[in-house]
This record gives C-alpha cells, structure tokens and sequence, in this order.
C-alpha cells in the first residue's frame, strides 16, 4: 500500500513474490510500473483497499498512516487484508525534526510560498509517532508479537523522484506545494533545485533520516 516510486515492489519482485502494488496517485503507479514491471498495479487507498480479506501472505505500507485521516482504520483494514499466519509491516516518520522537513521548510521560506493552516488529526484518532506509539497502533489492530524499532541511514533519493512527491500533493509539503499557483509551483522547484545541489552525491540527493518501523503478525 502507498508504492510510490516502486523501490519496495521492485526488491519483493526481484525477491520471487508476486506482488500488488497499490497508490491512489496514478504518477505513482506510473513510477512503479517503470521499476517493477512484473507487479499488479491497482488504484486505491486505505481504509478501503479493493481485496477480499485475506488475500495476502505480507502487506506492506511504508510512510502511509502516519498520512491518512484515519490511523487505526488503516491499520485495521491492512490487517483485514493479510491471510492468517502472514504478516503486516508499516513505517512511519516520527515525530520532531528531520533534515526532510528542514529541507521543505527551506524551499517554502526561500520561495516565499503562502501555506495553509496546519490541519492536526482529531486526538481519538491521532496516535503517538514514536516506536511505542507506532506498536500500539499495531496491537490495537489484533496484529501479535509486534516488534518496533527505530531506523537511521541516509536516505539517497534522485531529485527528481524526491520532488515527485510534493508536486503530486503527498504529505504536508504536497498540500502546500499544489495549493500555489503555477508560478509559484515553479518558484519553489526553482529553489528546491538550488538548496539540495549542495546536497547531491553522485547524481542523489542525500540526507540523514530516522523512521520508525513495526511489524506484527496476524494469528486470526
């Protein structure tokens, strides 16, 4: 769930799974087409993915619920999906500052970009975006031996597929970026080009990250 430009479908592939791999972003889909040519590509979104319950042996969602309206409805609808005995696993960001965040508060500064009120979940439906936090979210929906860690690596990106995000409207940066008009849109990629040229190595742009990553299994 939420494949995005397809590196997670493309390893499971190589892998030897048969992989669906699902986005409600049809450039998305598009990417993962491009990366992962053997997988099944569906349009859809949690809480409301098209599958029977129990259709798959491993459901993946990396950075999707701590993206979506409705946490512990995602959780529960992709444990509803997963077959008895498989397993769930989900990543987030955590809370706090990141290089990722002080990148895009960067380019709306630089750029001048007008941002809309921040929008916050209600709290019975928000969670806690930490390790603890995140098994929780798992446990409450019936997944068992819930395992969390937190993860720190450089996360090495393209530039053009780490902007791909925001101009298709993912995250906070994407509701900001698309509510600009054209030309500020292109302002801000303007300045977004020139801050991470510093940062590129070897053709990526590269940053320090920390995730959050928990994985459960379902027993019935």
């Amino acid at each position: 769930m939420g494949c995005g430009t397809g590196t997670l479908a493309a390893r499971a592939s190589a892998m030897g799974a048969r992989v669906t791999a699902v986005d409600p972003d049809p450039g998305m889909l598009e990417f993962t087409r491009k990366a992962a040519s053997g997988a099944t590509l569906l349009a859809g979104s949690v809480p409301d993915l098209p599958f029977a319950a129990g259709t798959f042996e491993a459901v993946a969602a990396n950075f999707v619920v701590n993206h979506v309206g409705d946490p512990r409805a995602a959780a529960a609808d992709l444990t509803r999906v997963c077959a008895p005995g498989g397993a769930v696993g989900v990543t987030i960001w955590p809370s706090g500052p990141s290089a990722l965040n002080s990148l895009w508060a960067d380019v709306v500064r630089a750029s001048g970009a007008v941002t809309p009120p921040p929008s916050h979940l209600p709290v019975e439906k928000d969670f806690e975006r930490t390790a603890e936090g995140l098994a929780r979210l798992l446990t409450e929906a019936h997944l068992s031996e819930v395992r969390a860690t937190t993860l720190k690596w450089d996360f090495r990106i393209a530039p053009d597929e780490l902007w791909a995000g925001p101009a298709g409207g993912v995250a906070g940066i994407g509701k900001i970026v698309v509510s600009q008009t054209p030309s500020m849109q292109a302002s801000m990629k303007q300045h977004y080009d020139r801050i991470t040229a510093r940062m590129i190595r070897n053709g990526e742009v590269v940053l320090h990250a920390e995730a959050v990553m928990a994985v459960g299994r379902k027993y019935s």
